[in-house]
Protein backbone atom coordinates (compact mmCIF):
# COMPACT_ATOMS: atom_id res chain seq x y z
CA UNK A 1 0.00 0.00 0.00
CA UNK A 2 2.91 2.62 0.69
CA UNK A 3 4.42 1.86 -2.48
CA UNK A 4 1.01 2.30 -4.15
CA UNK A 5 0.96 6.09 -2.43
CA UNK A 6 4.45 7.06 -2.77
CA UNK A 7 3.71 6.06 -6.66
CA UNK A 8 0.55 8.51 -7.01
CA UNK A 9 1.99 11.29 -4.90
CA UNK A 10 5.38 11.48 -7.18
CA UNK A 11 3.12 10.79 -10.61
CA UNK A 12 0.92 14.31 -9.37
CA UNK A 13 4.44 15.58 -8.47
CA UNK A 14 5.39 14.78 -12.11
CA UNK A 15 2.33 16.57 -13.42
CA UNK A 16 3.31 20.14 -11.20
CA UNK A 17 6.74 20.02 -12.47
CA UNK A 18 5.56 19.68 -16.10
CA UNK A 19 3.05 22.46 -15.71
CA UNK A 20 5.24 24.43 -13.25
CA UNK A 21 8.99 24.34 -13.72
CA UNK A 22 9.59 23.19 -17.53
CA UNK A 23 6.32 24.65 -18.98
CA UNK A 24 3.60 22.18 -20.71
CA UNK A 25 4.89 23.49 -24.04
CA UNK A 26 8.36 21.77 -23.84
CA UNK A 27 8.84 19.27 -26.43
CA UNK A 28 9.49 15.71 -26.06
CA UNK A 29 8.24 12.72 -27.64
CA UNK A 30 5.44 10.83 -26.03
CA UNK A 31 5.26 7.71 -28.12
CA UNK A 32 2.91 5.77 -27.09
CA UNK A 33 5.03 2.25 -27.90
CA UNK A 34 7.66 3.37 -25.49
CA UNK A 35 5.04 4.37 -22.47
CA UNK A 36 5.78 2.87 -18.90
CA UNK A 37 2.48 1.76 -18.23
CA UNK A 38 -1.04 1.46 -19.98
CA UNK A 39 -2.00 4.80 -18.05
CA UNK A 40 0.95 6.88 -20.00
CA UNK A 41 -0.63 6.00 -23.16
CA UNK A 42 -3.56 8.15 -22.31
CA UNK A 43 -2.14 11.23 -23.51
CA UNK A 44 1.22 13.07 -23.43
CA UNK A 45 0.56 14.64 -19.87
CA UNK A 46 -0.05 11.13 -18.26
CA UNK A 47 3.16 9.83 -20.55
CA UNK A 48 5.42 12.33 -18.32
CA UNK A 49 3.92 11.48 -15.04
CA UNK A 50 4.26 7.99 -15.52
CA UNK A 51 7.84 8.50 -16.80
CA UNK A 52 8.56 11.30 -13.90
CA UNK A 53 7.50 8.42 -11.20
CA UNK A 54 9.38 5.68 -12.74
CA UNK A 55 12.52 8.01 -12.65
CA UNK A 56 12.02 9.39 -10.04
CA UNK A 57 11.54 5.83 -8.00
CA UNK A 58 13.68 3.68 -9.98
CA UNK A 59 16.22 5.60 -11.70
CA UNK A 60 17.30 6.58 -14.99
CA UNK A 61 17.41 3.22 -16.35
CA UNK A 62 15.33 2.55 -19.58
CA UNK A 63 13.82 6.31 -19.01
CA UNK A 64 13.88 7.85 -22.87
CA UNK A 65 16.81 9.68 -23.31
CA UNK A 66 14.82 12.92 -24.34
CA UNK A 67 12.57 13.01 -21.39
CA UNK A 68 15.36 11.90 -19.52
CA UNK A 69 16.83 15.23 -20.16
CA UNK A 70 14.49 17.10 -19.05
CA UNK A 71 13.85 15.51 -15.86
CA UNK A 72 17.60 16.38 -15.32
CA UNK A 73 16.95 19.79 -16.56
CA UNK A 74 14.44 20.02 -13.42
CA UNK A 75 17.05 18.46 -10.68
CA UNK A 76 19.19 21.05 -12.02
CA UNK A 77 16.87 24.16 -11.67
CA UNK A 78 16.72 24.87 -14.89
Amino acid sequence: RYNSIKSTITHELGHHRHYEVIKESTYFNSNKLRSVSEYGKTNSKEYFAEWFAHYRLNGEKDVPADILQLFKSIENGK
